[in-house]
């Protein structure tokens, strides 16, 4: 794991931490935000996979998207969609193939649970499904595309700029299920892809 991950998901657990101690004060000013029309996400995705996958043998990874859309379906309990991507650089020709560099996107919909909120920030447990692809890109003859699913649990800390804009942080947890047709003692390696993922950006809330 990349040591500007760790950083993140370290001060995300702090944070969590220290929030529930900040619940637990009287004095805090629950605020209302279960009553606003919904929530735009956007913002940098840092993509870390697990060492037994050939995500992490046979690419060097750049920084991607993410992106969502969410609204209260009750108090305190969102529904949205999601989309993720992220490209990496083929460096293993002999593990992933005789491809320059490969897209990897996700789309799907997501459920989230504010766990604590008030005027100071506000921490939500989310999680989803959703579909991923893997698009291999070169030169000839086409590209070939991969497809599968995924699960994720991403629990998100949001910090209020102004009543409209937020800033958030976001570690996410993240399993793709891929229907790759290879050898049986490549399944590991390519079926199942585990990631220790990491996101920052903004929340435009409606």
């Amino acid at each position: 794991m990349s040591s500007a991950i760790k950083h993140v998901i370290f001060f995300v657990l702090i944070v969590f931490y220290c929030g529930k101690a900040f619940a637990q004060d009287s004095t805090s000013t629950k605020n209302n935000d279960w009553k606003r029309r919904g929530f735009i996400d956007a913002g940098i995705y840092l993509a870390n996979p697990g060492k037994e996958s050939y995500v992490a043998g046979g690419y060097e990874l750049s920084p991607g998207i993410q992106a969502s859309v969410s609204g209260y379906l009750f108090p305190k309990v969102l529904f949205g969609a999601r989309y993720a991507t992220f490209k990496g650089t083929v460096t293993d020709k002999q593990l992933v193939g005789d491809y320059s560099e490969t897209r990897f996107s996700t789309f799907g919909v997501q459920l989230g649970y504010d766990l604590i909120s008030n005027r100071r920030f506000q921490i939500r447990l989310q999680g989803g499904a959703g579909a991923t692809t893997h698009i291999h890109t070169k030169s000839i003859p086409r590209d070939f595309r991969e497809n599968g699913g995924s699960l994720w649990f991403n629990p998100q800390l949001n910090v209020p700029l102004w009543k409209w804009l937020a800033l958030y942080i976001m570690p996410e947890y993240r399993v793709d299920f891929m229907a790759t047709n290879v050898p049986a003692e490549l399944k590991d390696a390519f079926g199942t892809i585990s990631y220790l993922n990491a996101s920052a950006g903004f929340q435009i809330r409606l």
